[in-house]
């Protein structure tokens, strides 16, 4: 009798085992979803919750008799980073908006002319690799023409200058960029993050370089490039606000360094602050990795550029003042000379500024300049040379500034100075003369521009 019991209770359970079974298989069949609960949350959170068992990815039971998870199979596994991919992802400050990136990428895989522009100091120059040709910005032009381009359609200018912030950036942006280029830009990547520290204008000239270029032409793209010095420093917590402000893309060189032990000063550093060549490639890259990201991502719609400016950008569209300028009152006194032993231009291979203004060691007048204008910054040269003097400037009969012509670190180099500062434009006499006891002195006055 307890053996019939048991064989009965036996093929109950199995019954019910396979009753349940075959009900699970049919709701599967046919799509349904009883005992399926369904959330709106953030597939994150998912993710969040099944990293919170201790047990192994793999410790699922398995039901099938088969010794691969079914659900592994049909998921594709993500591809395990390089160090330096990852390097790359982290160097990706601010994504920004996408939209005029990937309108610059659609105009250059038409085969349209796409008119592309670096602006920046002596790493956009090239300075520290093998040559100049093999720095960042030219290797950039090399992989961005070959990755996007359908063809011969890419126009490059490379105006970066040794030593230079973007306050002379700005002073030369419509004769080194857009006159150079031969129109206004579609893509202006600038960099200056090791040069703006103490820049005249505190970062005044960055925005107006930003908002020139994207109001000069509605589809131009700008990106922002912070390099870094080997102390692992640069102004990127200055700069990168204005990115952000303008809905603006941006890298960051020191980000991507500091992320990894793979590479040391000795491998990416020439000196304190210029890239080797191996340097110079790493930035490049980073800067095409940005470009691939935006690329793949789903498009944006157009920023709005806001109608206030977060700082100032009263320094957008500078007139440069040079010794043939016309249009102004310019009156040369003693500063009637040429000094030819100025910076060069590597893209230009010819003086930075061939027009100066330049006062012999004979006295004479003071170099004087009447002109309307709210804003002027004026560009003088500095050299380890005894025979430089001092210079004062005026501005409407008041001392403003007073400028050191020889300096023991001078390399006939590039110094602005921020000289009028107004709300509103006025007329304005500007004056230059030598201070006292350098009456016999030289002083170069390499350009002024104004707003």
């Amino acid at each position: 009798m307890k053996k019939k019991i048991l064989a009965a209770l036996m093929v109950a359970a199995v019954m019910l085992v396979t009753t349940a079974c075959g009900n699970v298989s049919e709701g599967i069949e046919n799509g349904g979803s009883e005992g399926v609960t369904i959330t709106d949350e953030n597939p994150a959170d998912e993710t969040a919750k099944d990293n919170e068992s201790d047990e192994p990815a793999d410790a699922s039971v398995d039901i099938s008799g088969d010794d691969t998870n079914e659900t592994d199979a049909d998921e594709e596994e993500a591809p395990v980073k390089t160090w330096y991919e990852t390097m790359l992802d982290i160097s990706v400050k601010s994504k920004g908006n996408n939209y005029r990136v990937k309108k610059v990428l659609e105009k250059a895989r038409s085969g349209e002319t796409v008119n592309v522009a670096m602006l920046g100091g002596s790493i956009t120059e090239g300075a520290g690799a093998t040559t100049n040709d093999e720095g960042y910005a030219y290797q950039f032009a090399d992989k961005f023409k070959e990755t996007y381009c359908a063809g011969d359609n890419l126009n490059f200018v490379n105006a970066g200058l040794s030593g230079t912030p973007s306050s002379l950036g700005v002073m030369r942006y419509q004769r080194d960029v857009v006159d150079a280029l031969g129109t206004a830009p579609d893509l202006l990547v600038i960099e200056f993050a090791v040069n703006d520290w103490q820049e005249a204008t505190g970062g005044r000239a960055l925005e107006s370089l930003i908002y020139r270029a994207l109001t000069d032409n509605e589809e131009c793209a700008v990106i922002l490039l912070y390099s870094s010095s080997k102390g692992k420093w640069n102004v990127q917590s200055d700069m990168n606000p204005y990115a952000t402000y303008y809905g603006v893309p941006s890298v960051s060189v020191l980000d991507a360094i500091k992320s990894t032990t793979e590479i040391s000063d000795n491998d990416f550093f020439y000196d304190e602050y210029h890239p080797k060549t191996y340097g110079h490639t790493i930035m490049c890259d980073c800067l095409m990795n940005l470009f691939d990201v935006l690329d793949k991502a789903e498009e944006n719609v157009p920023f709005e550029i806001p109608e206030t400016p977060k700082k100032g950008r009263e320094f957008a569209n500078m007139t440069l003042v040079q010794s043939d300028s016309t249009g102004i009152s310019i009156d040369k006194g003693a500063f009637s000379g040429t000094d030819n032993s100025v910076q060069s231009c590597y893209f230009t291979k010819s003086s930075c500024f061939p027009k100066n203004f330049m006062k012999g060691s004979e006295a004479g007048g003071p170099l004087k300049i009447t002109v309307k204008c709210r804003t002027m910054l004026l560009d003088y040269k500095t050299a380890n040379d005894g025979s430089f003097g001092t210079a004062e400037v005026y501005v409407d009969g008041a001392l403003v500034t007073t400028l050191e012509g020889n300096s023991s670190g001078g390399w006939n180099n590039n110094n602005v100075v921020l000289i009028i500062d107004e709300s509103e434009a006025e007329n304005h006499t500007v004056e230059i003369k030598m201070a006292d006891g350098s009456e016999n002195k030289k002083f170069t006055v390499l350009s002024l521009a104004y707003n």
